[in-house]
């Protein structure tokens, strides 16, 4: 039994199953069906009610309790504040950052979907990978709540491969596909004056003192942020308070959830794999993907090479030093590439290794066998058919396919 206004916060490990007997509860802001199961794998949740719920559960939890403090309350009037801008048709845009953004962020989509809004929904955050799965930044048109049982949007993203799971990794590619991702975004607000109302809800990376103010200037004069809402840490909001010099911006301090916690190294890996599983098999293997046999000669696979500056030493006399910028390396196919996440680039044959680095991609496959003998690879695909264009990007990121 939940009073009005208190939140279940609950942990598992494994396969649980969550009714709503009586009353209303929301999960992310996405209001929950009475006598309907919630499956869930995995995870670490909040249930939350503003007039009171009881609630059944079948599984086993790591962790389980009520609370009466949450935010819940505060994101809701977040939520009026930035629906009040899209009745003016100010076009919010608000960029989440701290412990919790990913939580906060779709109680914020979801409730403006709720409203019949469809906001654009940003995922830069290439560490946790929230809406998809780490190494790739995606954009939503979000027409419809986040689906509580997968907890991430059902509609197909514009999705951008970074291949990594840190941004100091290729400081100058994430920004790069940072400014690609805004500048196609943008053309469609153009065509699309609801969506322009609607605005933007764009989760941040995670903060890093050595690069993470750098890039939050980055991503607000990218997607001209307007407000900006720091979940649990005063430090990072009076350092960004200091240092923000955009005009028309407003930096507000939010609170977390008390039911949000720092993931370990163990937690994340297992999560990056529940989510690649979940990118093939969706949940409950509803999906069937489909294995490909490539021949070696037949692929283009390029890896784009991580941050290169030459040392002094190695200049000519009077030379200065030059960053290379971006570097598209060709890979020949090897048994080294087995059980790697590659990404099919919706980039046309070109000489323009940049164009190439910042397309967008069509979708993901994984590599499950390597032939060297027969010079070939299988790769596990989502859909049947030949590869519509020339390029295949790998990163450094592997999976091994359980199913």
């Amino acid at each position: 039994e939940l009073k009005a206004h208190s939140e279940f916060r609950f942990e598992s490990n494994t396969s649980l199953q969550l009714v709503l007997k009586r009353g209303t509860a929301e999960i992310f802001g996405t209001e929950l069906a009475i006598d309907i199961p919630y499956n869930f794998n995995g995870v670490k949740l909040a249930v939350y009610t503003y007039h009171g719920a009881a609630l059944e559960i079948t599984g086993e939890t790591i962790v389980e309790y009520t609370s009466e403090e949450t935010p819940m309350p505060i994101y809701y009037n977040l939520h009026l504040a930035l629906e009040q801008r899209r009745m003016l048709k100010k076009s919010p845009r608000i960029l989440l950052i701290g412990s919790g953004r990913n939580t906060a962020s779709k109680i914020l989509a979801n409730y403006a979907v709720r409203m019949g809004r469809s906001p654009l929904y940003i995922d830069l955050d290439v560490t946790n990978g929230s809406t998809l799965f780490p190494g790739t930044m995606n954009a939503f048109v979000l027409d419809k709540v986040v689906n509580v049982e997968e907890g991430c949007p059902s509609s197909t993203p514009l999705s951008y491969f970074y291949g990594q799971t840190s941004i100091s990794t290729n400081m100058r590619l994430y920004k790069k596909i940072i400014a690609k991702m805004a500048t196609v975004l943008y053309k469609k607000l153009e065509q699309d004056e609801a969506l322009m109302d609607a605005g933007m809800i764009i989760i941040a990376p995670k903060w890093s003192d050595s690069v993470g103010f750098e890039i939050l200037q980055h991503i607000i004069e990218a997607y001209q942020v307007t407000v900006v809402a720091v979940l649990g840490n005063e430090r990072l909001y009076s350092e960004i308070i200091k240092k923000n010099k955009n005009e028309g911006v407003e930096v507000l301090k939010v609170p977390k959830s008390g039911g949000v916690i720092d993931r370990d190294v163990i937690y994340r890996r297992q999560e990056m794999s529940r989510q690649i599983n979940r990118y093939f098999y969706k949940v409950d293997n509803e999906f069937t993907p489909y294995s490909l046999i490539l021949n070696y000669k037949d692929v283009s696979v390029k890896k784009i090479s991580e941050e290169f500056v030459a040392p002094t030493s190695a200049l000519p006399i009077g030379a200065t030093r030059i960053v290379d910028d971006i570097r598209v390396v060709d890979v020949e196919p090897s048994s080294a590439m087995n059980h790697m996440i590659l990404a099919l680039s919706a980039c046309e044959q070109t000489e323009d290794e940049e164009a190439i680095a910042i397309s967008n991609v069509f979708g993901y496959m994984c590599v499950t066998e390597i032939d060297d003998a027969k010079q070939r690879m299988t790769l596990l695909v989502p859909c049947y058919g030949k590869l519509p264009k020339p390029y295949i990007l790998v990163g450094n990121m592997k999976w091994i396919d359980h199913q």
